[in-house]
């Protein structure tokens, strides 16, 4: 059997990277088993039918080895020395697409050999590539300190004390790319730690990063320059700021300087807004509705929510798809669940696409009449019995949907079934971050206070309900609020 591997790398690679890896192979400097060679040559024959009935060891070995007893040995070390160079070609192609990069490993090798002069050459030239980076991040800063480390300890031969001024400059220099390179490294390990920590519990702690940022609340405007580190403390800080319009300032700095951010950071900001834009209409602020709209389609045109490989997450399909419905805008949301369903990675794609459809379904039933709402309701379950969860977010997202289309039904005994379930499994899962906690769990023991009014109990009120929804941090709490209402009219 083909050790998997194997498979996994090669069908890593497209025509123009496979076309490639046979000049590297050929090269005597990278690789020195003729029969590495002989497997290449097979392989090239029948690419890119790398499941076909062709792509077998014995086959293989016969090519290889015509004269000799098949051993399967022999062919399986062949295989993982043909893997191994496959991998030391992907290395190369890795180094090779930086100029700045290939660049610092020259520098290394040359103070390494004591080639001052050449140093001195190839200083001025890396100087000369660095400077036309537009884009500061840790990588610029980390081969920025490289460069000052090695210019300074290149200065030191030649410079006598009482010229030290040379070497004060260049040590400026140096502390200040430091500096620049560990903020940064902070700042957006910090960023991702609180990001994630809204979606999963994490006990990991960046205490000192809190420090970084009161020592910064004085000083960030000398960092207005630095556009990566600058618009990381901004975002960090709107986690926190009650004022909305810190939004469309960082909104307009964010895309207006587009060009000196990388594709991960932009990606990055432009979701930090999206997500902002979330919170605030979970608090029932209705414009940021839109504006997390205006963001999906901005991201959506500009292929943001894809990831490198071309695949869409699911939480980022599942999010659009909601951001659409909620403003009713079904037949955008069918478009995208039709042109992006292929994108999703196999193993979940149907049931990720099957919930999208229940969620579109059960929005749309609240826009049709009597007997059509009924059909639309069925169909949403129907779509839901065929999500199979695997984790808290589907767990919930699927027991959530389901409150709201038994309600609809006027099915309240599965509710409370549902609600029992439910609350227990919110107490005992342990990777559910507290603050959705108990979002979650308000908005289950409203709903249990709400279908038992509903059901004619006399002992609740709906006034003090509604007055406890309005106070409360819940979840769906617009929705909550608008079936509170419909009672009240009665």
């Amino acid at each position: 059997m083909i050790p998997s591997r194997f498979l996994y790398v090669i069908n890593s690679l497209n025509k123009e990277d496979f076309k490639l890896l046979g000049k590297f192979l050929y090269s005597p400097m990278h690789n020195s088993n003729k029969n590495v060679i002989k497997l290449y040559q097979y392989l090239k024959q029948i690419y890119p039918e790398f499941q076909s009935e062709k792509l077998k060891m014995e086959l293989m070995y016969k090519k290889i080895f015509p004269e000799k007893i098949y051993n399967e040995k022999i062919i399986r070390n062949l295989i993982y020395e043909f893997c191994f160079n496959v991998e030391k070609f992907l290395s190369y192609i890795n180094y090779s697409h930086s100029i700045i990069v290939f660049q610092k490993h020259l520098l290394q090798e040359l103070s390494a050999r004591k080639l001052d002069r050449l140093v001195k050459e190839n200083l001025r030239s890396a100087d000369e590539l660095l400077s036309t980076q537009k884009i500061k991040d840790e990588d610029y800063y980390n081969i920025k300190v490289f460069l000052e480390e090695t210019r300074l300890l290149n200065e030191m031969k030649d410079v006598p004390m009482g010229k030290s001024l040379v070497l004060s400059n260049i040590r400026k220099e140096y502390v200040k790319s430091a500096s620049n390179y560990f903020l940064l490294v902070i700042l957006r390990t910090y960023f991702e730690k609180k990001n994630s920590d809204e979606q999963i519990k994490s006990d990991v702690e960046i205490g000192f990063a809190e420090y970084l940022l009161k020592f910064l609340d004085d000083k960030i405007e000398n960092y207005k320059d630095e556009t990566v580190i600058y618009l990381l403390y901004k975002y960090l800080k709107l986690k926190e700021d009650t004022d909305t319009n810190e939004f469309y300032n960082l909104k307009n700095l964010t895309i207006s300087n587009k060009e000196k951010l990388s594709a991960s950071y932009f990606k990055d900001f432009i979701l930090e807004l999206y997500n902002y834009c979330k919170t605030q209409e979970r608090k029932g602020n209705k414009i940021f509705g839109y504006e997390s709209f205006e963001l999906i389609k901005y991201m959506r045109d500009n292929n943001l929510l894809l990831e490198n490989d071309g695949i869409i997450l699911e939480h980022n399909y599942t999010n659009t798809v909601a951001t659409a419905i909620r403003l009713k805008e079904i037949d955008w949301a069918l478009d995208f669940i039709k042109n992006f369903k292929d994108k999703l990675p196999e193993k979940i794609r149907e049931n990720t696409y099957c919930y999208n459809m229940a969620a579109v379904s059960y929005i749309t039933s609240s826009m049709l009449n009597n007997d059509e709402r009924l059909v639309y309701l069925d169909n949403a379950l129907n779509f839901l019995a065929k999500v199979k969860t695997s984790d808290f977010y589907s767990m919930t997202r699927v027991n959530n949907l389901q409150l709201f289309i038994f309600y609809e039904k006027n099915d309240f005994d599965p509710m409370f079934n549902l609600i029992d379930a439910y609350r227990h499994f919110l107490h005992s899962n342990k990777l559910i971050p507290d603050a959705l906690k108990n979002r979650y769990s308000c908005f289950i023991n409203f709903m249990s206070r709400l279908i038992n009014i509903k059901s004619g109990s006399k002992n609740a009120s709906i006034e003090k309900l509604k007055l406890d929804v309005m106070k409360a941090e819940t979840e769906y709490k617009k929705w909550l609020i608008s079936r509170i209402e419909e009672i009240e009219k009665i």
